[in-house]
């Protein structure tokens, strides 16, 4: 797997959902990361990439640094 390319996808991923208006903001570049650091719009926005396992990648985003979380892996039965 190559961790870097889903780490990025999941970050993309994740920070469209977190501001809501889909994927118009990629195909209107509207979406920048800068050293680890994601824009939208001009405006900041924090992500986390829990690692829960070498198999599962993740990302999280929210407006709010240091936002307080807890996140459980749930094995499925």
């Amino acid at each position: 797997m190559n961790r870097t390319f889903y780490n990025y996808w999941t970050l993309m991923e994740s920070a469209i959902k977190a501001d809501g208006r889909g994927l118009s903001l990629i195909s209107a570049n509207k979406i920048e990361i800068i050293n680890d650091q994601l824009m939208i719009d001009g405006k900041e926005w924090f992500s986390d990439h829990p690692n829960f396992d070498s198999s599962i990648a993740c990302c999280i985003t929210s407006n709010k640094e240091n936002e307080s979380m807890v996140l459980r892996k749930i094995q499925a039965v």
